[in-house]
């Protein structure tokens, strides 16, 4: 009787085995397919969409927005600006003056 509770434990303990290492395995594939799909929708987004990806200084809050300029600005109602003039602030400028705007960082 012992010999073949022996067994049995024996077969449990290799099951388990191979089971650590499918689940070591499947983790490894997650994190590579992750990394895939991250390069892909950065290329696909920032290339032949020409979107550019921006962050708020003060939340963290990321956005997708369109064109490839320097400097981009986000008011109150998530209306942005892109420029590529570093002196430009949309905060003096007349044609817009009732807006208070933020300037957004710009994730590569």
């Amino acid at each position: 009787m012992a010999a073949i509770n022996a067994q049995g434990q024996a077969s449990r303990n290799l099951g388990n085995t191979y089971s650590s290492i499918s689940d070591s395995s499947f983790e490894s594939w997650k994190r590579i397919n992750d990394m895939n799909n991250a390069g892909h929708s950065k290329s696909i987004n920032n290339g032949i969409w020409e979107r550019t990806t921006i962050s708020s200084p003060n939340t963290g809050q990321r956005y997708y927005v369109e064109g490839q300029n320097n400097y981009y600005w986000m008011n109150q109602n998530n209306e942005y600006l892109g420029t590529d003039n570093s002196l430009y602030n949309p905060n003096t400028d007349n044609a817009i003056n009732n807006q208070q705007w933020s300037q957004y960082n710009i994730e590569n």
